[in-house]
């Protein structure tokens, strides 16, 4: 829901594109089902964006003598190795407060690409902020769970722009209630004339 929408309707009239004029806030309410989410995690671009959260994750997580994501982990004398992490067949289940997000990790250093799976919750920080909540690793082959205490306070900014009141995630959907932030594209910054 948006109202007091303030656009160039005047130039849109003489052939010129549809800008805003002001930024312009929404107010909205979304429910993201398990099947839309199976469906969007097969997209690239949702794939990409998925691999851009769970790799600065992963990366602090290998900092640390670890058995997650790969068992007897040492930490690398060189910091910037870890930069090397590949994530392949990215995948979401649902639960109730939980996500389980499904993987295959690899890295130079080890013999080949683990499956796994990070389980945890998210909560709202603040309003610009998502905060991993209990997280867990797990092997699929063994199912044995571990705490990834090293995990527990990541955080996730999510910008300026969006402000969430309400995140929760049941075994059919996951629920969300804030605002978002449309800004106008400034017109050097448009290709749209």
């Amino acid at each position: 829901m948006a109202e007091n929408i303030r656009t160039n309707l005047g130039q849109v009239l003489r052939g010129k594109a549809l800008q805003l004029l002001e930024p312009l806030p929404i107010d909205l309410e979304a429910i993201l089902t398990a099947t839309d989410l199976r469906t969007s995690a097969a997209a690239p671009l949702f794939q990409s964006a998925l691999q851009m959260g769970l790799i600065p994750l992963l990366a602090q997580q290998l900092n640390v003598f670890s058995d997650w994501p790969f068992p007897c982990w040492q930490p690398l004398a060189n910091p910037l190795a870890v930069s090397q992490i590949t994530v392949s067949a990215l995948r979401i289940e649902l639960s109730p407060q939980r996500l389980h997000i499904h993987a295959q990790v690899a890295h130079p250093s080890v013999p080949q690409p683990q499956w796994v799976i990070l389980n945890t919750g998210l909560k709202v920080v603040n309003p610009h902020e998502l905060q991993l909540d209990k997280p867990q690793g797990c092997f699929p082959a063994t199912h044995q769970s571990m705490s990834l205490a090293q995990l527990q306070n990541f955080s996730f900014a999510l910008g300026p722009d969006v402000c969430l009141d309400r995140l929760q995630i049941t075994a059919e959907a996951i629920l969300c209630r804030g605002q978002i932030k449309i800004m106008p594209v400034q017109a050097e910054d448009s290709d749209l004339d």
